[in-house]
């Protein structure tokens, strides 16, 4: 309907005064990537959205996405006295401005780990494209290797299913099976909607997301747990990150059931 030229642009009018924007001038996102799928549809409104990549250790500058030189799959390009470089062991994206901290409060070998020459290691994988801007790849502690011993990245492929409006919350899992598995939470909508219905749409995310993977990292198949994911079971963290390593304390002994099953999307019992 937005493509309606007459019928598009008084519903992109709703929209906009409806969220609020009609008055926003500077739009930008961070605390996590923002999957593509979401700006695309600001855009489809007229609304180009920055990205800004950043952390509290660096003051919270590091990338910003230029307004009129957008990059899908990118958070921009280096702010300006900021110097990035990439660390060729790991991938890890090393940073250093004249506004990184000093240190953490009392706590100089964490400083130690985290800062060295200052250059501030940020935790983030990711690479520079040729024409300056950074893409994120993943997290260096999120990284596992597959019983085939190949290395899999999650965030890329969670981005993937970003777009399903069943999934609510979603973890890449398997360090010891031979492909991974998509372990997700739905979303309201998502519970609301016949089971088959959902099913049939994630099995088709699920076959647009492989599609773009090289054969190691293909998912195996989406698990629908049965818990949501909170603070309150230690799933997530206070800021709403979620903690992997309790999934796998929570879930890996079914890992390798899950995986022989010929389902490609799966219940869990």
């Amino acid at each position: 309907m937005l493509q309606i030229p007459l019928i598009g642009n008084l519903l992109k009018r709703k929209i906009i005064h409806g969220l609020g924007l009609n008055k926003a001038r500077v739009m930008l996102t961070g605390a996590a990537p923002t999957p593509d799928s979401v700006k695309f549809f600001f855009q489809k409104l007229g609304l180009n959205i920055q990205e800004v990549y950043a952390m509290t250790e660096n003051t919270g500058g590091c990338t910003l996405m230029p307004l009129n030189d957008i990059r899908p799959g990118t958070v921009g390009k280096p702010m300006t006295n900021v110097e990035i470089k990439i660390d060729p062991q790991n991938q890890e994206v090393l940073m250093r401005a004249p506004w990184v901290m000093t240190g953490y409060f009392k706590d100089p070998e964490r400083t130690a780990q985290v800062v060295e020459n200052g250059w501030l290691h940020t935790g983030d994988q990711g690479e520079m494209t040729p024409d300056g801007y950074l893409k994120l790849t993943g997290r260096v502690s999120d990284t596992f290797k597959s019983t085939k011993g190949k290395f899999i990245i999650p965030a890329p492929i969670e981005w993937g299913f970003a777009k399903n409006s069943y999934i609510e919350q979603l973890c890449v899992v398997g360090f010891s099976i031979p492909q991974p598995l998509a372990l997700a939470v739905l979303s309201e909508i998502g519970q609301k909607t016949p089971l088959e219905i959902v099913k049939a749409s994630l099995a088709q995310t699920l076959s647009e997301v492989n599609a773009e993977l090289m054969n190691h990292e293909r998912v195996k198949a989406v698990v629908i747990t049965k818990e949501p994911w909170a603070v309150e079971n230690g799933v997530l963290t206070p800021t709403l990150k979620i903690r992997r390593e309790v999934l796998n304390r929570k879930y890996a002994e079914r890992y390798g059931l899950w995986f022989e099953r010929a389902e490609t999307v799966i219940l869990e019992e």
